[in-house]
């Protein structure tokens, strides 16, 4: 059974409701053309510091991005590198969504299984979300496990006037789990009150 797409609304919990897989919408199709090869920097070791990197040949990205439709630039046709607009910045008012990519999983009886952990950390250094092990994937893979593949789970977040301004942190910790091994990212983004 397929997962639905769990995104955390960070000023809040965990959204676990079919009012979330509808309002955040279904996935689009989990691979794109965007190979592991092509993607920058994903021959740097593991750090836990930087937004992409790769360990023992599972390579992970998140990227962040103001766009609630990235599904449809993702969802490229075959041979076609994907466009996704990407941000470091957000107002109050507007939608920021961080998207977990991962690539060439290990794959038993050609299934991947992939999970992930995610804290999302305010300004402040208090943790807004900290979830563990959440389904990533755990399907079997169509086409070449070198492409990228969008993570079931996300975040997304929509800056309110109560929430606290400046840099927050999103750490993700991808578990290959057929692999046994984890793949550590963090990426940042303010939160700007003016417009």
């Amino acid at each position: 059974m397929n997962p639905k797409p769990l995104f955390a609304r960070v000023a809040a919990t965990v959204i676990r409701s079919a009012l979330a897989y509808v309002a955040l919408s279904v996935m689009a199709p989990p691979s794109s053309a965007l190979s592991t090869k092509q993607a920058p920097g994903t021959q740097k070791p593991a750090s836990g510091t930087s937004s992409q990197g790769q360990v023992d040949g599972f390579s992970g990205l998140l990227l962040t991005t103001p766009d609630a439709d990235w599904q449809k630039a993702w969802a490229t046709p075959s041979g076609t590198t994907p466009v996704i607009k990407t941000t470091s910045r957000v107002h109050v008012g507007e939608k920021l969504f961080v998207v977990i990519l991962f690539g060439n999983p290990s794959l038993k009886d050609n299934t991947a299984d992939v999970t992930c952990d995610i804290d999302v950390l305010r300004p402040d250094g208090t943790a807004s979300v900290h979830e563990t092990a959440l389904p990533c994937y755990k399907d079997p893979i169509e086409g070449s496990p070198e492409q990228f593949f969008a993570a079931r789970p996300g975040v997304a977040f929509i800056g309110e006037s109560t929430d606290m301004p400046g840099t927050w942190v999103v750490r993700v910790v991808l578990h290959d789990n057929n692999r046994n091994v984890t793949l550590p990212l963090v990426t940042t983004f303010v939160l700007a009150k003016g417009s």
